[in-house]
């Protein structure tokens, strides 16, 4: 039997490869959702150099009084799983503070696991 954050899991997952695959030219796609049951998405068009597209996504879901997070995935364009940056987790944090709870999608070593965010974050 499937927990319900694997299911979750698996639901962000499918949304992240149609994502990726509606828009080729962004590096990462992210896919939340939130403690309002509401899943949200954005294309990542240059993280690292650029934190427009996370700023712009943090912002909207303040606007809508949905930051909660409770599952998150971000995903490359070549379908890798990794962690978001430091600013999108800060962003996050920053938001809500229940963030720190949130569950992150990871890449390990024998297969996906999930994190809080907090464990992410720097001391």
């Amino acid at each position: 039997m499937k927990t319900e954050a694997a299911r979750e899991f698996e639901t962000l997952l499918q949304e992240a490869v149609r994502q990726v695959q509606m828009d080729p030219s962004a590096d990462q796609v992210i896919v939340v959702k939130t403690a309002k049951a509401n899943t949200y998405h954005f294309a990542n068009h240059r993280p690292g150099e650029s934190c427009e597209d996370e700023d712009r996504f943090v912002e909207m879901l303040s606007s809508q009084r949905d930051a909660e997070i409770r599952y998150l995935v971000c995903m490359w364009n070549n379908y890798g799983i990794e962690i978001p940056s430091m600013n999108f987790r800060k962003k996050l944090l920053a938001a809500c503070g229940k963030n720190a709870e949130a569950d992150i999608l990871l890449q390990a070593e024998h297969g996906l696991i999930a994190r809080k965010l907090i464990w992410s974050m720097p001391g």
